[in-house]
């Protein structure tokens, strides 16, 4: 997960060009398409032998079986301190100042970058 969010900052820094609006609207395209290449995975996962209600389709899972789910909270925590650490690291550890005082363009300081970019 780090290695991807540090090459797609590095990615962004080579294609933005700070004088271009287009550039950063074409991120974001990107971006979009990036998840939108992961739907049809979602057609063709089998489902798991033995789920949840797999006899009864009408049945619903309630919030105290999704609660009793130890994996689904240890994966809630796991979750919600990477995102703390990195908020963090992001906010913090390397200030976005340099293009600014140094005059230097983005791409020669976004390769420093904490890999939550």
């Amino acid at each position: 997960m780090n290695a991807g969010l540090g090459l797609g900052a590095l990615a962004a820094a080579a294609i933005i060009q700070v004088g271009h609006p287009g550039t950063f609207q074409a991120i974001y395209l990107l971006d979009a398409l990036s998840f939108l290449l992961y739907a049809p995975l979602l057609l063709v996962i089998p489902a798991r032998p033995g789920a949840a209600h797999a006899g009864d389709p009408e049945r619903r899972t309630t919030y105290r079986e999704v609660l009793r789910n130890t994996n689904f909270l240890w994966l809630s925590a796991l979750s919600a301190l990477v995102v703390t650490v990195s908020y963090g690291m992001d906010s913090a550890a390397f200030p976005l100042s340099p293009s600014g005082r140094a005059g230097s363009p983005p791409p020669a300081w976004a390769w420093p970058l904490p890999p939550t970019r």
